[in-house]
C-alpha cells in the first residue's frame, strides 16, 4: 500500500520530487513530469505484481499469505502483520493494554513500542488468556497469537473490558511478588537480573490473571515463599527448557504453563 501509494503521488498526483539518490544522480530532484517521454514510457509499461485477498477468505488463510509475501523492503514483524490484518477492535485493544501503566511498571518501561514489541507481549497474554494453552494451541505461535486477535474481534465490550481488568490486576500482582525482577528467569537471589522473557511472561500473567481476587491476595501474603519455589523451578533443567528452548513448541507451552499452575495450586487452596 506504501509503494502503490509513492506511486500514485509521484505519478498522479505529482507531489514527490526524487531525492537522495545514489547512482541516477541526474534524475536529483525531478519530478514526474520533469522527466523524459522516454523515462515515462518505461514507468507506464512497468508491471506491478498484486495478491488480492478476499474479504471472506478465512483469517488463518489471510495471515499465512500475507506471511509468504513479506518479503523486501524493511520485513514486517509477526505483531506488525496481526495488526496490519485485524484492524479495528482487536488492534486497538492490543494497543489499550500495551499502554496500560501498571504494564509498563511491571515491566520497568523496558519493552519498547517501537515495532510494536510491547503490543506482542500484549497479545500473548490476550491468546492465552482467551484460548488457554492446550486444546486450542497447536504449536504455531504466529497463528494462535493471530487467533487471539480474531477471537478479540468476536468479543463483547464487557468481555474485553475483563479483560483489561484481569490484565491490569495481573500486572499490579506481578510488580507487588517480584518488584524489577518480574518476568526474568531468577536463578539465585544474589545473581545479576536476566532480561525479561517473553515466555516468563505469558506464563506468569496469564496463569495470575486466571486466580480469583480472593486467591490473588492469598498469593500476595505468601510472596516469599512462591519467589523460592519458583528460583526452584528455574534451576529444574527441565521447568527451565520450556520457557528457553523452543519456547513456542506445543509440549514445552503446555509444560511451563501447567508448572506454574500446579505450584499455584500447590500454595492456594481451591474455591
Amino acid at each position: 500500500m506504501q509503494r502503490l501509494c509513492t506511486f500514485n503521488d509521484f505519478i498522479i498526483n505529482n507531489k514527490l520530487k526524487l531525492s537522495g539518490l545514489e547512482f541516477l544522480i541526474t534524475y536529483e530532484g525531478k519530478s514526474y513530469e520533469e522527466l523524459s517521454r522516454a523515462d515515462k514510457r518505461k514507468i507506464s509499461g512497468t508491471k506491478i505484481i498484486y495478491y488480492v485477498i478476499e474479504k471472506q477468505s478465512p483469517p488463518d488463510v489471510k495471515f499465512i499469505i500475507f506471511k509468504r509475501v513479506n518479503t523486501g523492503g524493511l520485513v514486517l514483524t509477526p505483531q506488525e502483520m496481526r495488526h496490519s490484518l485485524n484492524q479495528g477492535i482487536p488492534s486497538n485493544f492490543v494497543k489499550e493494554l500495551a499502554e496500560v501503566e501498571e504494564f509498563k511498571q511491571a515491566t520497568c518501561n523496558k519493552i519498547p513500542s517501537k515495532r510494536m514489541e510491547d503490543r506482542d507481549f500484549a497479545n500473548r497474554f490476550v491468546a492465552f488468556y482467551l484460548l488457554g494453552y492446550n486444546e486450542k494451541y497447536k504449536g504455531e505461535l504466529d497463528t494462535f497469537l493471530n487467533d487471539g486477535m480474531i477471537e478479540l474481534a468476536n468479543s463483547t465490550e464487557n468481555k474485553r473490558t475483563q479483560i483489561k481488568e484481569a490484565f491490569r490486576k495481573s500486572m499490579e500482582l506481578s510488580y507487588q511478588i517480584f518488584g524489577n525482577d518480574a518476568f526474568r528467569t531468577r536463578y539465585d537471589l544474589r545473581a545479576k537480573r536476566n532480561p525479561i522473557a517473553k515466555a516468563v511472561f505469558d506464563t506468569i500473567s496469564v496463569n495470575f490473571a486466571w486466580l480469583s481476587d480472593e486467591q490473588q491476595i492469598q498469593l500476595l501474603n505468601k510472596k516469599e515463599y512462591f519467589e523460592e519455589r519458583l528460583i526452584e523451578l528455574f534451576n529444574d533443567e527441565n521447568s527451565l527448557k520450556s520457557i528457553t528452548t523452543a519456547t513456542g513448541n506445543k509440549s514445552n507451552v503446555k509444560k511451563r504453563f501447567e508448572t506454574i499452575r500446579n505450584l499455584l495450586n500447590e500454595l492456594l487452596p481451591p474455591e
